[in-house]
């Protein structure tokens, strides 16, 4: 009796000892990741939120377009289940309760938002930026192109260098096998040749009539051509494209309903948006949204305090945008407010003034834009003041210095409240 007595105390502790070295908890987040990026973006973050975080026994596997990253925090076990559909698919997915967060290549639609929204509530935020840069062989005599012949040129597939001061042969499109597929359809859908990247080396040291689209990381070595929007010429420069200056870039968008209950997903979507999850955004052939200075160079075209402003300030690269064009900051924005208040606290920048210059659509009356635009200051000063900063200057510049005349995106992109440092 004393035996089996003796045998059940041991079987109980031993029971005990095992579930004392099992972890505690187990917590996983369903992540729809359509950014197209061939490393992995989603993954990548999931991996640096659990380094950042102290975590162990961290594994990435991936099985086919399935990935599972794993590790332990504090005895819990946590798991990022990574999937890769389609953004329509992955939208809704998540509005059913399939996913818990989704990573998009451009916004979601209104009617997607909407459907979300009516999930539970909507959370929407952007990541970063995905880019197309234009790559060329060097003795090719064209250094720039024009938005809108280039939009058509992307779109059609179809253009001759003659058109842009270069030699009378046709343009030979070719696009990098790195760039997100996402990307290339919504920017470039008419070119469909895909090539590595020592494939692309060949092709543009030995072929004059080629133009390439590459990934901003992978066209360090090669001749670029700059996009132009009437006399404003915009280098493919990681400030102008995390300004959104620069024409060829798109925004990721981070997805979830706002009714979850699934205490990781806070904590991941603060990672992201963090610098140590941007640090990673900018790894990754993407831009992150760090505040970065902006060079700009004084031209006679600009208005007459523009242009002294540029001669004595530093633009920088937060350029508050409003939703739909209407007076509320969009989702960006309101994320700058804290970034920019963290990027005047840096010990470099503490004690500079801030002027703000506020532009409007160039679609709307002289007068009209001029009054949008000054309101437009005045709003983006008043969220400022919430985090105890106050413009020194603000200037008003209606529809003047437009950054696209594309009537698509000329009202999201031309509305705008840039950021200068005095």
């Amino acid at each position: 009796m004393y035996m089996r007595i003796l045998g059940a105390l041991l079987l109980s502790a031993a029971a005990l000892t095992h579930a004392d070295s099992t972890p505690r908890t187990s917590t996983q987040l369903k992540i729809g990741d359509s950014s197209g990026g061939d490393r992995g973006l989603a993954a990548e973050l999931a991996r640096g939120y659990l380094q950042s975080r102290g975590g162990s026994d961290i594994q990435v596997i991936r099985r086919g377009s399935q990935m599972r990253v794993s590790g332990r925090i504090d005895g819990t076990s946590l798991r990022f289940a990574i999937s890769s559909p389609r953004r329509e698919t992955a939208l809704i997915r998540l509005a059913d309760g399939g996913l818990d967060l989704a990573l998009t290549s451009g916004r979601a639609a209104a009617d997607q938002r909407q459907r979300l929204a009516g999930s539970g509530g909507l959370l929407e935020e952007v990541a970063g930026l995905q880019a197309l840069v234009l790559a060329v062989h060097p003795d090719n005599p064209v250094g720039a192109i024009d938005e809108s012949s280039l939009r058509q040129l992307l779109r059609t597939g179809n253009g001759n260098w003659r058109d842009f001061g270069g030699e009378d042969a046709p343009i030979a499109l070719t696009a990098s096998d790195q760039l997100a597929e996402p990307l290339l359809q919504a920017l470039a859908p008419a070119v469909t040749d895909r090539r590595d990247e020592a494939s692309l080396e060949l092709i543009l040291q030995q072929n004059p009539l080629a133009l390439a689209l590459l990934p901003l990381q992978q066209a360090d070595n090669y001749s670029k051509l700059a996009v132009t929007t009437g006399s404003t010429s915009l280098q493919p420069l990681p400030a102008l494209i995390a300004s959104e200056d620069y024409p060829l870039s798109r925004r990721l968008y981070l997805y979830a309903r706002d009714g979850r209950q699934n205490p990781l997903l806070d904590e991941f979507v603060e990672f992201v948006l963090s610098d140590a999850g941007q640090a990673l955004v900018d790894a990754n052939n993407l831009v992150s949204l760090k505040p970065r200075p902006l060079d700009i160079t004084p031209r006679g075209d600009m208005p007459a305090p523009y242009r002294k402003l540029a001669s004595e300030g530093q633009r920088i690269s937060i350029a508050f945008r409003f939703d739909n064009g209407g007076s509320e900051l969009d989702v960006r924005a309101q994320q700058d407010i804290s970034r920019l208040a963290a990027f005047l606290g840096q010990a470099e920048n503490r004690g500079r003034k801030i002027a703000l210059v506020g532009f409007s659509d160039r679609q709307r009356r002289d007068a009209m834009a001029l009054t949008i635009s000054r309101f437009r200051t005045v709003i983006v000063n008043r969220h400022l003041r919430g985090v105890d900063i106050a413009a020194e200057h603000t200037l008003a510049l209606g529809a003047s210095a437009p950054l696209t005349r594309d009537e698509n995106t000329s009202e999201q992109r031309n509305a705008r409240v840039e950021v200068w440092l005095l």
